[in-house]
């Protein structure tokens, strides 16, 4: 659904692959979520600067209030302790109709779009993680899973 903006961008190819693979209740979605992470540890408050390394970041995806997917980061990524922010890409890889098929064909379409970030489009995304990070003290797991995002994204 790269670069469309609503059904009319299809090719009628396209569409009959997109209602072929609903008729064989399957409707694969894969996007990418950015989550931007900073180290607080940058010394301003007098302690000594610390990187800090994430080694483990399990998530779980909820879209417009339903638990759909989880998964967790390759490898281990490091977050310096100079303030700066640093991207972990979040890659997902869902069937939005196993979690989605009671909806209609039109319902369907309208979801994937809407996670795109389409125009005209909205949905609800969710996204959790109880990560583990490594740092001079040992790993330390956080002792919940932290809410990253909670957005709603209308165009």
């Amino acid at each position: 659904m790269e670069g469309k903006k609503n059904l009319k961008n299809f090719t009628p190819f396209e569409l009959i692959r997109i209602t072929g693979d609903i008729s064989k209740k399957t409707l694969p979605a894969s996007f990418i979520v950015n989550v931007i992470a900073a180290n607080p540890n940058d010394s301003i408050g007098g302690y000594p600067r610390t990187d800090i390394i994430i080694k483990a970041f399990p998530w779980t995806l909820y879209i417009d209030e339903k638990e759909t997917i989880s998964g967790d980061i390759n490898g281990p990524i490091s977050i310096p302790g100079t303030g700066e922010f640093v991207t972990i890409p979040v890659k997902v890889d869902v069937d939005l109709y196993k979690f989605f098929g009671d909806k209609d064909y039109k319902g369907l379409i309208n979801l994937a779009f809407a996670i795109v970030g389409s125009k005209g489009y909205s949905s609800i995304l969710k996204l959790y993680a109880h990560p583990t990070i490594t740092t001079v003290y040992g790993d330390i797991t956080y002792p919940g899973e932290i809410k990253i995002i909670n957005k709603e994204f209308t165009n």
